[in-house]
């Protein structure tokens, strides 16, 4: 018994004996793990264990297991390496590649879960979008690498301006959607609010100063993802009609 606990993998060992004792106690009528057992070289193999009981006492009392063990190591790692795969895909089908930060399917994904009407308890969604004012000049006068660095220096400003339950993410070109759940319209003015001087202050070498105008909007009752942008849109606009640089 302890010749196998011993080389048992501590992470395992909880649920291989559990395992083990279900069948013993006739809670299951066999029982199947998988568990790593350490190898004379120090290495962990992966193993997949099933079995039963086959001979009982007059009390019930288990006293013989026949069961059958396969090594799954190869199996095992090749399921990691396609996790970890399919994880790079994940962040890579969600993440703005200039900017690092969510992009528009991620945004959306965001907001549809935060309006799922199965949710019991409703909470106020307000989000803020912004644009980069006159960002064309960047382009037009110093060049497509200049506007990435903008870009860049914009999104990362902005992600240290929000908090830890929020979401930023580029919207598209140069307009950047901030998500604020269980946030009312006072206070994501404010937050925006923030985020603007935040841009305002900042300096990158060899460009004029950046600002940005926002719109900001809380989520009507029942309104849908679309009319809610679509406010927030306009708001945004109408920032940048009064003169740019502010929140409206």
């Amino acid at each position: 018994y302890s010749f196998f606990t011993d080389a048992l993998h501590p992470d395992d060992h909880k649920s291989t004996m559990q395992a083990m004792l279900d069948a013993m106690f006739q809670i299951k009528p066999v029982y199947e793990c998988e568990y790593r057992i350490k190898t004379k070289d120090g290495q962990y193999r992966w193993y997949y264990d099933r079995g039963t009981i086959t001979q009982r006492d007059k009390d019930g009392k288990a006293l013989f297991v026949a069961g059958i063990v396969f090594d799954v190591t190869d199996k095992k790692n090749d399921e990691f390496l396609l996790k970890e795969e399919n994880r790079s895909l994940s962040i890579e089908a969600y993440t703005d590649p200039l900017t690092q930060i969510s992009n528009r399917r991620a945004l959306q994904d965001e907001l549809e879960q935060l309006v799922n009407p199965h949710i019991r308890i409703q909470r106020p969604l307000s989000i803020i979008l912004f644009d980069i004012d006159n960002f064309k000049q960047f382009n037009d006068e110093y060049g497509h690498l200049a506007g990435d660095k903008v870009l860049k220096s914009v999104a990362n400003e902005l992600s240290q301006s929000i908090r830890g339950f929020d979401t930023l993410g580029r919207y598209g070109g140069e307009e950047f959607l901030i998500i604020l759940p269980n946030t009312n319209l006072d206070k994501a003015l404010r937050a925006a609010e923030r985020a603007r001087q935040s841009i305002e202050t900042l300096v990158i070498d060899g460009l004029p100063k950046v600002t940005v105008s926002g719109g900001v909007v809380q989520r009507e009752e029942d309104e849908s993802i679309e009319t809610m942008i679509d406010r927030a849109d306009h708001k945004l606009y109408q920032a940048k009609n009064q003169g740019r640089n502010r929140v409206c």
